[in-house]
């Protein structure tokens, strides 16, 4: 990505993955929109691509849990913290990208994209994050093995390659996607039973009416196992990560030592 924009001129870098579909003027619709909210970077979120309902609940899961920890609604306050970077679409102003440190201050962040955006505003960019749905599209994974295989490189960062943190997000998920649930049916009374079916219609409701979800309840019914998925990689990663000391992408070792000089 560094070596990208340092052959480019000009006022605006698209940072963007090599599989993502663009329709037509959604670049133009892109650019028009950052002009007018006087913007430094902006954050599309995609529309996610699969034949699959199983994957598609663990993925939206994994949005909903994402949004919780980086919340991009606050993106946009400047006098938040908050922060959204996604690899399907980071449009930066070259004048900010530069004054953030490029990809040079980010260089060994496996979550280059998360990281970008917050480099961006801790430099007093103003940013804001959409949903794209209908704009950008793309296959994610293809498979749950995928995904799986696709967070082990990156989840850990996220933590600060941090066991205690780690477990601890592990716990909430537990605690929040995975248990209530279950423990309120199996081991309440009649009053939580019926307080845990409330629950769950709200729950649906809410995948049903996430962009993307095409207004499919469904998604909501697995979330109980999407959320096991998501606890299994934090808690694999976490462990393979520092028995192994490091972190091994595409053939290449990254020893945990070099790696939390940049967290």
């Amino acid at each position: 990505l560094y070596t990208g924009a340092e052959q480019t001129t000009g006022d605006y870098i698209l940072f963007t993955d090599a599989d993502v579909v663009f329709k037509k003027n959604t670049l133009r619709k892109a650019i028009d929109y950052t002009l007018d909210s006087d913007l430094d970077h902006l954050t599309i979120l995609p529309g996610i691509l699969t034949a699959y309902p199983v994957l598609k609940s663990v993925l939206l899961t994994f949005v909903i849990i994402l949004s919780a920890f980086k919340r991009p609604w606050a993106a946009k306050r400047k006098t938040s913290d908050a922060s959204m970077g996604v690899g399907a679409f980071n449009l930066v102003k070259r004048e900010i990208y530069n004054r953030a440190g490029t990809h040079k201050a980010i260089a060994m962040r496996p979550d280059d994209d998360l990281e970008l955006a917050a480099a961006i505003k801790a430099s007093g960019g103003s940013a804001d994050v959409l949903y794209g749905i209908e704009e950008i599209e793309l296959e994610w994974y293809t498979n749950v093995k995928g995904f799986i295989h696709g967070l082990m490189k990156n989840i850990f960062s996220g933590f600060k390659y941090n066991a205690i943190f780690a477990v601890g997000g592990a716990l909430g998920i537990l605690m929040s996607f995975v248990l209530p649930l279950p423990v309120m049916m199996i081991f309440g009374n009649n009053f939580e039973r019926i307080l845990a079916i409330i629950v769950l219609l709200a729950q649906l409701i809410l995948y049903a009416k996430m962009p993307g979800a095409g207004g499919k309840m469904s998604y909501g019914i697995l979330c109980f196992y999407a959320g096991l998925i998501i606890v299994y990689v934090i808690i694999r990663a976490t462990i393979i990560n520092l028995s192994n000391g490091g972190i091994y992408w595409r053939e290449t070792f990254y020893p945990l030592s070099e790696l939390r000089k940049h967290k």
